[in-house]
């Protein structure tokens, strides 16, 4: 996670949404538990915020995860085994 705390500061994000960023790619990544990071797992990990999240919070936790194009890159490069 320093990798990416390190590529959201290059990408000139504000230390608080850098802060919520990397406590959500963590809480994931935790979700993840070792699985690779695929479009169905995202999909999985979005029921489970939903069903045991407030709405609210769940919704601010996918959206910092999925809308994100930084997120999607640093996965890519650093996380998504082949």
């Amino acid at each position: 996670m320093v990798e990416y705390a390190d590529f959201q500061k290059s990408e000139g994000l504000s230390k608080n949404k850098r802060k919520k960023y990397l406590r959500d790619a963590n809480a994931l990544l935790k979700f993840a538990d070792g699985r690779d990071l695929t479009p169905e797992l995202l999909g999985e990990y979005k029921r489970n915020s939903l069903e045991n999240h407030p709405e609210n919070s769940a919704k601010s936790m996918i959206i910092a995860l999925t809308s994100t194009l930084n997120l999607r890159v640093f996965f890519t490069k650093y996380c998504i085994r082949t």
